[in-house]
């Protein structure tokens, strides 16, 4: 690969790339092959946080949090090359912070700022605002799979300090239209000699009959030793 990557979205026989800097365009790589395709010469311009690929293999979503303000972007995947960014219409209105999360069953897309956009395959219509969560900060979402309830962990966030460490991290049943609160428990800790440590996810998903959510958590100990662990917590998701 002739730049550093940020990150990867795969699709089929066909993978993505996206660099690190922002004078680099994506690259096409086919993964039976490892044929590389520059997908275009021109300059992005971009810095790139997150990027998703939608269901459909035909768009991707990037998230842009090095730039002021910060937005969200469209991509179209074509043939044999991608289309250049278009951002959504806001424009920096909304905080987009970092992770960026897309949810299948109701065709939408969470920011790690907690802010919700509707998805439609016409751009005039694509990344409409639907909602946010206000001053928090989302590890992870998840949502049923008839889409009539999300699962988020979630922390309080500052102006000053988008993401805090010291802030506790919660899970939180929402119903996904108005964002409103059902329920919500604490993140589980991690148990060691002299007390429990605060844990952060990183990645979750519902148990298979969706009374659960299975986490991916890790932890800082003394010294920023890293802990890393897997935890199912129950919480009544009706």
């Amino acid at each position: 690969m002739p730049f550093a990557v940020g990150d990867v979205v795969v699709d089929g026989t066909r993978a993505i790339a996206f660099s690190t800097t922002d004078d680099s365009p994506p690259i096409l790589v086919d993964v039976i092959t490892g044929e590389m395709t520059q997908v275009n010469d021109r300059s992005w311009l971009r810095s790139y946080s997150v990027v998703r690929l939608h269901p459909d293999g035909k768009r991707v979503y990037s998230a842009s949090t090095d730039l002021s303000p910060n937005d969200i972007y469209r991509m179209d995947v074509l043939d044999e090359t991608i289309s250049l960014p278009v951002d959504s219409r806001y424009h920096g209105q909304h905080d987009i912070c970092g992770g960026l999360w897309l949810l299948f069953a109701t065709n939408r897309l969470a920011s790690g700022c907690g802010t919700f956009f509707q998805l439609a395959v016409d751009g005039a219509d694509d990344i409409t605002y639907t909602g946010s969560l206000e001053s928090v900060w989302i590890s992870g979402i998840v949502e049923s799979s008839d889409g009539s309830l999300l699962v988020a962990s979630i922390r309080e966030r500052t102006d000053l300090d988008p993401s805090p460490e010291d802030a506790p991290e919660r899970l939180v049943v929402l119903e996904p239209r108005f964002l409103e609160v059902q329920r919500e428990v604490p993140l589980p800790a991690f148990r060691v000699a002299g007390g429990d440590l605060p844990a952060r996810a990183f990645m979750l998903g519902l148990t298979n009959n969706e009374n659960g959510v299975a986490l991916l958590l890790e932890a800082k100990g003394t010294g920023q030793k890293q802990m890393v662990g897997v935890k199912t917590v129950t919480i009544p998701m009706r």
